[in-house]
């Protein structure tokens, strides 16, 4: 396998590319593949039946992960038993979950400060006070610039 990578900051201008070889290789690949089939397609159940989930395989530089839970010695030692520990690292998985799935109780409240201690009002300067304050600033950038 390998990587590209371009120079995104001048898209205007044509710039030579550079392949990266990366660890990946066709046994890791066939061996995700052999992992995902088995516990995914094939055995999906007995993996039910053990009350293990499998939240992810991926390669690895140089190994597949494997993540699972729970996670404890027992299962990582099941999974190890079924692909080898060779290419395999079984880890502690963690089950995705979307925003949406977060419990939020019904009768949640939102508490408020009881009482506003200070407010203050802002204004926009008036028409002289702002010519005023652009010529302060138009002066100092004048002098700022007559030193360099």
């Amino acid at each position: 396998m390998a990587g590209v990578y371009a120079d995104t900051t001048a898209l205007d201008t044509p710039v030579s590319i550079q392949i990266e070889q990366v660890g990946y290789d066709e046994a890791l690949i066939q061996k995700q593949s052999e992992i995902d089939r088995y516990i995914f397609e094939e055995n999906k159940k007995n993996f039910e039946d053990k009350g293990i989930t499998v939240t992810n395989t991926g390669i690895i530089s140089d190994y597949v992960e494997v993540g699972i839970t729970p996670f404890n010695e027992e299962n990582a030692n099941y999974v190890y038993e079924l692909f080898g520990k060779d290419s395999v690292k079984v880890v502690e998985g963690i089950q995705a979950t979307t925003l949406a799935s977060v419990d939020i109780a019904q009768d949640a409240v939102v508490q408020y400060p009881s009482e506003i201690t200070e407010a203050q009002i802002v204004s926009a300067p008036t028409e002289k006070e702002a010519s005023s304050i652009a010529s302060l600033f138009a002066a100092v950038w004048e002098w700022i610039k007559n030193i360099f």
